[in-house]
């Protein structure tokens, strides 16, 4: 199961670099077309300086900031399908890889290795350029984009039926994100969790992914 939760998780992440979305050039009234390469944040100084840690962004030399286990596999499908056992991929980079982003419903073994995993969360980052229009703060790429997104997530048909897939955004889950995020003025985040059926949701709180039972 601990496979098939990562195999969808790159599914979605495949469908969600590549999804191209229909939407406004501001300020112009022209129609446009934008994929996540064009909108997200770009953290380079951050990328050139702790590249080390599997943080990095993966799309171009300085890309988007995205938080995800799949970093450990290189966001590579087929590195993913010939592992083994990714289980052991993941505690052998215990020690460098910031788990407490990335997964959740942990089991700990006795030397604190994981045994297993309930649930996983991945982060998109989206740049902020919002405009003033009737008095209040306008990004219809972004906006556009994101409802796009939050379709794409819910309308996907997730392959077995022991998991569910969740989008969360900032826009739905404002009182839960706001003490975190100073939102407007760098970036939005945006957060998908893969997780197996016998939990009854996924939600992000003090950084640490929480799997209720």
């Amino acid at each position: 199961m601990f496979k098939d939760l990562l195999l969808e998780l790159w599914e979605q992440y495949d469908a969600t670099v590549n999804m191209v979305v229909d939407t406004w050039i501001p300020g112009t009234g022209e129609r446009t077309q934008v994929t996540l390469d064009d909108i997200c944040y770009r953290n380079c100084e951050y990328e050139a300086d702790e590249a080390s840690d599997g943080l990095d962004g993966v799309l171009g030399e300085c890309g988007c900031v995205i938080f995800s286990v799949l970093e450990l596999w290189n966001y590579d499908i087929d590195l993913l399908r010939a592992d083994p056992n990714p289980l052991m991929t993941l505690n052998n980079r215990a020690n460098t890889f910031p788990f407490n982003q990335t997964i959740g419903g942990v089991t700990w073994g006795e030397n604190g290795e994981v045994l297993e995993v309930a649930a996983f969360r991945q982060a998109y980052y989206i740049a902020q350029n919002k405009t003033v229009k009737d008095n209040d703060y306008n990004d219809p790429q972004a906006d556009d984009w994101e409802e796009s997104w939050t379709d794409l997530v819910r309308n996907r048909l997730v392959p077995y039926d022991f998991m569910a897939v969740y989008p969360f955004t900032v826009n739905e889950q404002r009182d839960e994100f706001q003490v975190e995020f100073y939102i407007g003025h760098y970036c939005s985040p945006l957060f998908l969790c893969v997780v197996s059926i016998n939990v009854n949701r996924c939600s992000r709180r003090r950084r640490i992914l929480s799997v209720p039972n």
